[in-house]
């Protein structure tokens, strides 16, 4: 069986998706982006409101209009990132859908070219069922690359432009925070497709035994009475 490293099975799946759904990928990205922009904007927003009141407070003649101007801006900065927020969840999820189905039918049409005597080798069978498991982990990894790229990526950059101005030495913290977590993902991925070459087998197993019985159970009663009636 063919194996792929991670980068060619990226611009295969990156090619399916431009190919099929560029306009609704294109969209999703942008959407990803103003998400991210409005999720670092409202964590500046926050810090300009509470300077405003510590403005008020040490400041006798400061007007406390630039208060509620900052109440109002900060208001709407959050009112926009729950939008984008709930806009940018449901395009991707629809987005990982189209793209998952396009995969499964590639994948079904494969199959189908097969013989049917061929599906009684078990070799066969391990795999159909590796290039499905396989084909799933691979669109998760993919589609994780995708959203870190459009989502996370530039949050880490808006953030760090902001950290930046604050301290320099803030920017240590992105590391901390976010290379573990990344570098985690990446060795899951890794760790579940070894795994896949030795569960197969055993997953088949429990199927056919499953099916087995399965046909072994009488039928149900109101399963006889409507094969009778519609004799």
């Amino acid at each position: 069986m063919k194996k792929n490293n991670f980068f060619q099975v990226f611009i295969l799946i990156l090619k399916e998706i431009i190919l099929n759904f560029n306009l609704f990928f294109c969209l999703t990205i942008l959407v990803g982006v103003i998400h991210s922009l409005l999720t670092v904007y409202n964590i500046i927003q926050i810090q300009r409101f509470f300077e405003s009141i510590e403005l008020v407070i040490q400041v006798n003649n400061f007007s406390s209009l630039h208060i509620y101007i900052e109440l109002i801006l900060l208001c709407i900065v959050l009112i926009f990132s729950v939008i984008f927020n709930g806009l940018h969840n449901y395009m991707f999820e629809s987005l990982m859908k189209k793209v998952e189905g396009k995969l499964q039918y590639k994948l079904h049409c494969k199959c189908g070219k097969i013989s049917a005597i061929d599906y009684e080798k078990t070799d066969i069978l391990d795999m159909i069922y590796k290039a499905s498991q396989g084909m799933k982990s691979s669109f998760s990894l993919v589609m994780m690359t995708i959203f870190i790229g459009t989502f996370y990526l530039p949050y880490i950059l808006f953030y760090a432009v902001y950290l930046y101005k604050l301290d320099k030495i803030l920017l240590i913290s992105l590391f901390i925070i976010f290379v573990p977590v990344l570098l985690s993902q990446f060795i899951r991925n890794k760790v579940y497709e070894n795994v896949y070459d030795s569960i197969a087998p055993i997953k088949r197993q429990q199927v056919l035994k499953f099916l087995v019985y399965a046909a072994m159970l009488p039928p149900h009663p109101l399963l006889r009475h409507f094969s009778y009636s519609t004799q």
